[in-house]
């Protein structure tokens, strides 16, 4: 079987406990407007250019499919309908500026990356972390993916939005050491305006695994002037201590680090201008969540 990624990234420590390595599935049912990892919304194969690497050689502009032109201020631009994916410009840059952000992987290939760090692993009570985009949008591949590493005794995290079918969550519960679950917003109609999709399908979901699994940690990412309001922390806190009290909440500060993403892509990143909040605004929300009765992390 295989999977498609657009990233392996080794000795991680943010994902789960100990030294980890995360495995990024490409495909998001999403489309939120602050993504800072925009290479994973589209399934697909797809490209991108690190325009700050150029070294403006032009040999890309030889493409076989007219796929390329070359701006007068020297950047590169990809037509992505033209493009075959054949990789020609990917082989003439001198220097990887153009580089393809899909990787189609068997997943015995995909075991044998992560393995390279057993050591860590075992000394730190690390793991691996399955994460995206979404990676139950591959459904069969991240259950048959979480099932090899839970047989090569590798503890296991997933990184999910709950936006799928429950069938895959529960397939994959036997192989899940712990669970970590987006809750953005929980205004439906927000949930919408912002994110693509309404959220009753995730509160829905959200109830079913707190049920069934024991180790689940609610994330909230706090997007300044969206997420990060008091009645939506609050709203989330409320849910979550109806569900099980003893489920922790983690609030996100905003992360403006894939700005430079989108530009590689082509796109401009509708939240280029937001800051992360400062400590004060930060552990107020903290603050928020435990007066509630919320157990923050």
């Amino acid at each position: 079987m295989r999977a498609t990624v657009f990233d392996i990234e080794r000795f991680a420590i943010h994902d789960g406990p100990g030294i980890r390595t995360t495995v990024f599935f490409k495909g998001c049912p999403f489309n939120c407007a602050w993504c800072h990892n925009p290479e994973s919304i589209d399934g697909g194969k797809d490209i991108w250019v690190r325009q700050e690497q150029c070294v403006h050689c032009e040999r890309c502009a030889a493409c076989p499919e007219h796929a390329i032109k070359i701006e007068t201020d020297g950047r590169v631009n990809i037509d992505k309908e033209r493009c075959t994916f054949c990789d020609f410009c990917v082989g003439v840059c001198p220097v990887n500026c153009i580089a393809r952000i899909d990787r189609d992987m068997t997943l015995d290939k995909i075991v044998e990356a992560v393995k390279k760090d057993m050591l860590y692993y075992r000394v730190s009570g690390g793991g691996v972390t399955i994460s995206g985009g979404e990676p139950f949008q591959q459904k069969k591949a991240a259950i048959a993916l979480l099932k090899k590493l839970k047989e090569s005794h590798i503890s296991t995290c997933v990184e999910t939005c709950l936006y799928c079918e429950f069938d895959a969550l529960e397939q994959a519960i036997p192989y899940v050491n712990q669970f970590f679950v987006d809750l953005k917003l929980m205004d439906s109609e927000d949930h919408k305006r912002y994110i693509g999709k309404p959220n009753d399908l995730i509160l829905e979901n959200f109830k079913k695994l707190a049920g069934r699994h024991p180790h689940i940690t609610v994330r909230v990412p706090l997007v300044p002037g969206i997420t990060d309001t008091e009645k939506n922390i609050k709203a989330v806190t409320e849910f979550v201590l109806s569900t099980d009290p003893n489920i922790p909440i983690e609030l996100l500060n905003y992360n403006s680090l894939g700005s430079a993403k989108y530009e590689r892509l082509g796109r401009v990143s509708a939240c280029k201008d937001l800051r992360p909040l400062t400590d004060e605004a930060y552990n107020k929300l903290k603050t928020m969540v435990s007066n509630l009765g919320g157990v923050s992390v």
